[in-house]
């Protein structure tokens, strides 16, 4: 019955709101200026601005894409945000390829008020953007994307037992040597290409790429089955990267790079692989295979730069980015990295945001076999921002909250986790201890699924940053697998305020510890500042009414506080809760999920389907 309704209801939303779009499309009002497009008018009171880091150039083609700036968003409580950002409580749904023009792209769709793609071939795209605001309104919009086929002279680099050498023209017959000669010096113009030899390694102490500006196509040549291009370094410690560009406009593709000559050197901090340096713009790195490093760049500095579908493994350090006065690292995004056997002596994060504006992290996967001292996802420095949206990440902390305590500069906000699977390992001491912890201030998490973690959601007080508040966890399911074992999903610092905690599935399939079973905690004090309502809890071994609110029940809850009204203790009766089956976490028909949520400005599920008018609980809505 529901899916018959949800069809009816969407034919009416598309007569309402899409046909007056189709009859006057031939009377739409456009204008183009410093890269902005935007539609006035015909949907209603949504003016829906989008700011683009281009709108043309050569393949692949990595842009970046801000909603921020979109009007006429409603609300369903004025003033929630800070600084009227009203585009943290809406919905964008992106489709990059709507005319599907290349059938094998990747990552073609997403969710986020900022976000990136690759166009990887040739064409013209059309990008079709849906916005949903929190009361329901909504409206779309179309941008255009030219993608033009590389025209320009290519070069060839091969072992010298291939040929190779740097004072040879660069042909295939008589390429080039070295790295550093082939990236640098007169040749290098724009609309160069490239290539290195497939199955050939090329030694470089390090070196550094300047002012040579793009587009320019880094890529391999040679049989297919051969292996990447290797390019290696023997450097420990002497040199921030293998190589940095402090360039614009450039591609690295299909590149393998490691360091400390043919084995992980342990102990070390540095070299990095490929680095893109600060002040450098419109650079991609992408399909890369970086091991063996002291460090990990998984962080883009500089402006308008993408990391996407490379693979990092046997590294040790962190990925992140950085700033010196007067640099700012804007509209940077890492898209399909697989992070893997991150062992070592001095293991740090992940990935780590040390102070950057509008960055778009999704659909990577963090794991397995992450081991850290700190955090894993890290979103600290003056951030502000960041969608995090449908990662896969394995054990350790994501945390959103400062990295020196003693610096007012120091404030994270106005951040997104949205449709992430957050997994604890339990394969080391404190990987699944916790899975998310907030400092910060405007952040919303939602549509996540937590598995095997102790503690959810942690929203603390700060000696820097404050108290968090302005703080939303809506739609959310979180599941214990672990018996015997501690199972909490909000924890609040009684001074943190202004706490939205709405539609959130907690679901304990072991049988935790009833003594450390709870639902929402409030530390430091007594009092919840904030709003709880429409939650479920169900745990087989649970007695009838435990004690899932800083020791109270339920009903002693409500009677006491008003929250959690319309929340309830009853089996979920999922389809399944192996985060291996497709079925994972998506309620069977007749669950009592189903149309029991209330509403949340939250128009996408875990699965990017829509929800409809009844809003489901959980980050899965019933099809």
């Amino acid at each position: 019955m529901k899916r018959a309704k949800n069809r009816i209801n969407r034919m009416l939303l598309f007569i309402i709101i899409y046909l007056p779009i189709i009859v006057f499309a031939n009377n739409s009002c456009y204008y183009l200026r410093d890269w902005q497009v935007s539609r006035i008018g015909e949907n209603g009171p949504i003016d829906i601005s989008v700011s683009t880091s281009r709108i043309s150039g050569v393949a692949p083609l990595s842009v970046f894409f801000d909603a921020t700036g979109t009007e006429g968003l409603g609300y369903t409580n004025e003033g929630f945000f800070s600084g009227g950002a009203n585009y943290m409580d809406a919905t964008f749904a992106w489709d990059f390829d709507a005319d599907n023009n290349d059938p094998s792209g990747n990552y073609e769709k997403a969710s986020g008020f900022v976000a990136a793609h690759i166009f990887e071939q040739p064409g013209t795209y059309r990008v079709h953007l849906d916005v949903y605001d929190s009361t329901g309104e909504t409206a779309s919009e179309d941008i255009t994307i030219t993608v033009s086929a590389f025209i320009g002279t290519t070069y060839y680099v091969a072992s010298a037992a291939n040929g190779g050498s740097d004072s040879n023209p660069g042909t295939i017959a008589e390429p080039f040597l070295t790295p550093e000669h082939a990236l640098t010096g007169p040749h290098m113009q724009p609309n160069t290409m490239i290539l290195f030899r497939r199955g050939d390694t090329f030694y470089t102490p390090h070196f550094w790429v300047w002012d040579y500006n793009g587009p320019v196509i880094i890529d391999c040549y040679g049989n297919p089955a051969d292996d990447k291009p290797l390019i290696y370094s023997t450097e420990a410690n002497g040199a921030y990267a293998t190589f940095s560009l402090y360039t614009d406009d450039w591609r690295v593709m299909n590149l393998a790079v490691q360091s400390g000559g043919s084995t992980y050197n342990s102990g070390t901090r540095y070299p990095t692989g490929i680095n893109f340096g600060i002040n450098s713009s419109h650079n991609l790195k992408y399909r890369t295979e970086e091991y063996s490093l002291g460090n990990l760049p998984m962080s883009p500095s500089g402006n308008y730069n993408t990391i996407a579908e490379c693979e990092f493994y046997n590294v040790n350090g962190t990925g992140y980015t950085t700033t010196s006065d007067g640099d700012v690292n804007d509209g940077n995004a890492i898209i399909g990295n697989w992070v893997y056997d991150k062992t070592g002596d001095d293991e740090e994060h992940v990935f780590r945001l040390q102070g950057g504006s509008r960055y778009f992290i999704a659909n990577n996967t963090f794991g397995p076999n992450i081991l850290v001292n700190y955090d894993a996802t890290t979103i600290r420095g003056n951030s502000e921002k960041v969608v995090i949206y449908k990662n896969r990440m394995e054990g350790w902390i994501q945390a959103i909250w400062p990295q020196n305590r003693d610096s007012a500069s120091e404030y994270q906000h106005h951040c997104i986790m949205d449709s992430n699977l957050i997994i604890g390992q339990g394969l080391y001491d404190g990987d699944r201890q916790s899975a998310i912890a907030i400092r910060a201030k405007d952040i919303v998490i939602r549509n996540n699924i937590i598995y095997n973690y102790q503690y959810g959601v942690m929203i603390s007080d700060d000696t820097v940053v404050g108290p968090s508040q302005r703080i939303k966890v809506y739609n959310n399911t979180f599941i214990n697998p672990a018996a015997n074992d501690t199972f909490k999903i909000v924890n609040v610092d009684e001074a943190c305020y202004n706490i939205d905690i709405k539609n959130n599935l907690m679901l304990d399939i072991a049988g935790g510890n009833p003594l450390n079973t709870s639902f929402l905690e409030v530390t430091r004090g007594s009092i919840f500042n904030g709003e709880s309502d429409y939650n479920m809890f169900y745990g087989s071994s649970w007695g009838v009414n435990p004690n899932l609110f800083s020791g109270s029940t339920l009903a002693v809850w409500l009677s006491s506080t008003g929250n959690d009204r319309n929340s309830s203790i009853a089996d979920p009766q999922l389809l399944s809760t192996d985060y291996s089956n497709t079925n994972f976490c998506k309620p069977q028909a007749g669950s009592p999920v189903i149309n029991a949520g209330g509403f949340t400005p939250n128009a996408l599920d875990y699965n990017g389907n829509l929800r409809d008018s009844s809003c489901d609980i959980g980050a899965c809505e019933y099809y």
